[in-house]
């Protein structure tokens, strides 16, 4: 018989799953994400991942040697996507100061807090949750970069133009070849 339900750790296996079920009856996935603030695992943002850090909570940063110890979940995908956030040696590494800087940004999709993604064109000012810009039509490109669907518009067209004009420049390069071999056959 189990003692209590912290007896069974439940990895997504249906008998530990079934094992916490007759100990606390159904299982309810409560953790939340410091940033989307969306409850659970998301088959879009990812899993939901600990975070333990001292500045998680704080307003002065993670400097602050009196503050406590503060421990959280945030999406794997929520994270990586905010633009203070990397990873290194397989830890995520400036959470809390994404965490911090979500308190005061807000989604222009869903109009809540914690949209940390922001859009890289010069001079927007668009931020989205991680799920909220795939919503929105927010395209990914490069590496971590992100335009929202206004941007990534007038990206598309750049990036066209210079295919153009970088085919144009072969092709002008290839004349001037071929008219300098020309040129130094005929003399």
């Amino acid at each position: 018989p189990l003692a209590s339900a912290d007896d069974v750790q439940c990895w997504g296996k249906p008998a530990l799953a079934d094992a916490r079920k007759a100990v606390r009856g159904p299982w309810r996935d409560d953790r939340h994400c410091a940033l989307c603030h969306a409850i659970g695992d998301c088959p879009d943002a990812g899993r939901l991942v600990p975070v333990r850090d001292a500045g998680m909570n704080l307003g002065d940063g993670p400097n602050d040697k009196k503050a406590p110890m503060a421990e959280g979940w945030i999406h794997a995908n929520c994270a990586l996507w905010s633009s203070e956030v990397f990873e290194a040696g397989g830890v995520l590494v400036h959470v809390a100061a994404a965490v911090k800087r979500s308190r005061t940004l807000k989604c222009t999709h869903c109009g809540e807090t914690g949209a940390t993604m922001g859009c890289c064109a010069d001079g927007c000012k668009r931020n989205y949750h991680f799920r909220c810009g795939g919503y929105a039509g927010a395209i990914c490109v490069a590496g971590a970069r992100v335009f929202c669907p206004e941007c990534a518009e007038g990206e598309a067209l750049a990036a066209e133009r210079q295919a153009r004009n970088a085919e144009r420049i072969r092709a002008a390069t290839d004349a001037a070849n071929a008219a300098d071999a020309a040129r130094r056959t005929l003399a």
